[in-house]
């Protein structure tokens, strides 16, 4: 029953149109992941005056800034907006828009892309009538809640694998659901799950985990087994279990990780493929972060 839906991002979602009026290339870039619905850049922008004239993008595009505060123009719709950027603050731009940019140089920053139909589809699956889901421009914005997803992106960006692509996965859904909660131009509000999954359920769905916890595990898969949309099920598994489906997994391979080096028949680096892990550092540090010891004292422990 394994499947591998959408390995790689839409092609929707690379921006070609700004790409050719940035000043320079992305430093870090998600487009060689397998990241499902999302594009996530690094840029740093030398210093000195930048002006932009950006065309409307197909996607949703959302700046969050990362060094030093520098002052940007924007100007949009026949109005202008000044503002000195810190780090942590974000602008959004939604699709079809088109804009004026000019900055002081020297940024640090970090381009999200988002594709409308994902929003769409995500909106549908919450009972919300898509047609109503227009999300709206916001210059200079400071939202705890997006500083909390873009750097966990950021992250997970500048160590791929860290965390595994059902967290990324999970953060894309969590921005999304936010961005049409708080930044739409009408009030809707998704229905999110507040009750746990039926027994039944539950027990499919962590047997798949079980059976398949040495494969690249999915939200998406794992919501298919108990046919329900990613969000929905992540709500739901969590008041389930009390951990996100990312962080259950992990759990469960370092259960099994631990097993495999008591017993002491594979090398440390084949544990870790063994169990999921991308490779022996990966799961070093989540064993070290859950357990307070690495894979390699464990393992002398035993044997």
């Amino acid at each position: 029953m394994l499947e591998n839906p959408t390995a790689s991002i839409s092609e929707h979602l690379v921006p070609k149109g700004l790409a050719t009026v940035l000043p320079n290339t992305p430093v870090l870039s998600s487009e060689s992941t397998s990241w499902s619905n999302i594009l996530v850049e690094q840029y740093q922008h030398p210093i000195g005056a930048r002006s932009n004239e950006l065309p409307p993008l197909s996607n949703h595009w959302l700046t969050f800034f990362l060094g030093q505060p520098r002052r940007l123009m924007q100007k949009r719709s026949g109005q202008t907006h000044e503002a000195v950027m810190q780090a942590g603050e974000h602008t959004l731009i939604p699709a079809g828009e088109s804009s004026y940019w000019r900055c002081n140089g020297g940024i640090d920053i970090l381009h999200i892309h988002l594709e409308p139909a994902f929003i769409t589809m995500l909106a549908e699956t919450s009972s919300i009538n898509s047609k109503k889901v227009e999300l709206v421009n916001c210059f200079s914005g400071c939202d705890p809640h997006i500083q909390h997803i873009a750097q966990s992106l950021f992250v997970e960006l500048k160590s791929p694998g860290l965390m595994g692509r059902m967290y990324v996965e999970n953060l894309t859904h969590l921005l999304a659901i936010h961005l049409i909660r708080h930044y739409c131009a009408f009030n809707v509000k998704p229905q999110l799950a507040t009750t746990g999954l039926p027994p039944k359920k539950l027990r499919q769905v962590l047997e798949y985990i079980h059976t398949y916890l040495d494969h690249e595990l999915t939200l998406t898969q794992l919501a298919s087994v108990v046919q329900m949309s990613p969000a929905y099920f992540s709500t739901r598994f969590k008041a389930s279990t009390g951990l996100a489906p990312h962080q259950y997994v992990i759990e469960k391979r370092i259960e099994r990780a631990k097993q495999l080096l008591i017993k002491g028949d594979c090398s440390i680096g084949d544990v870790a493929l063994q169990v999921g892990f991308c490779d022996q550092s990966h799961l070093t540090r989540h064993m070290r972060r859950l357990m307070g010891v690495t894979p390699k004292a464990l393992f002398k422990i035993h044997n």
